[in-house]
């Protein structure tokens, strides 16, 4: 039972390929479901866990981190409110994704897989890439943005992703030696990287 993870920079096709796969291989496709189950375990809103993997791995989120006693922390806990912290969001993220893995036959999309799931056997890990200009384009016409509205939209993913796989570790995120396969999707089509994905699990 294998399993395949996808990383991307926002706008370089990697849903669309994640769902390819799925749809190729009758695969799970997960996506915003890990998102769900963090929230369901740490007790707090979807919107709430969402913000905060917005937020995970800035300054600010590890200030308010220390800010916040282990007391205090406990005491929520136990009264059965909703409270996470970086560490516990973390934590629970990468426990869902390690469940999903060992369930296997599954498309993860992002959220670290590739780092999660780093020595695992029998899991895959692809990263796509593009040049700003091919993605701000392909989110304009998608969305139909204007031009400088998509350029701002690919530029703040792009700091937030970065910022979030800070927390896996110091970068670069995006060097090839954690992926089985790089695809620079502004000259390779996704019907081709969805083959060569194929190709390289034979």
């Amino acid at each position: 039972m294998a399993v395949i993870t996808v990383s991307r920079q926002f706008g370089a096709g990697g849903l669309t390929l994640g769902r390819r796969l799925a749809d190729r291989l009758g695969y799970r496709l997960v996506h915003e479901e890990i998102i769900k189950q963090v929230a369901e375990r740490g007790n707090i809103s979807q919107e709430g866990a969402q913000a905060l993997e917005i937020t995970a791995g800035s300054k600010l989120m590890r200030m308010l981190d220390k800010l916040v006693s282990v007391s205090y922390l406990d005491r929520l806990l136990e009264g059965n409110h909703g409270y996470l912290n970086e560490e516990r969001y973390l934590k629970l993220t990468r426990q869902v994704i390690n469940e999903v893995a060992e369930a296997g036959n599954a498309v993860i999309i992002g959220r670290g897989g590739q780092y999660v799931l780093k020595d695992r056997p029998g899991v895959w890990h692809v990263f796509l890439t593009a040049d700003e200009e091919y993605r701000t384009r392909f989110i304009s016409e998608r969305y139909a943005l204007p031009w400088d509205t998509a350029e701002q939209v690919v530029r703040r993913h792009d700091r937030e992703r970065q910022q979030y796989l800070n927390c896996f570790g110091a970068g670069p995120h995006d060097d090839p030696i954690h992926y089985h396969l790089c695809c620079y999707t502004a000259m390779v089509s996704l019907e081709k990287a969805e083959s060569l994905v194929l190709e390289l699990m034979k």
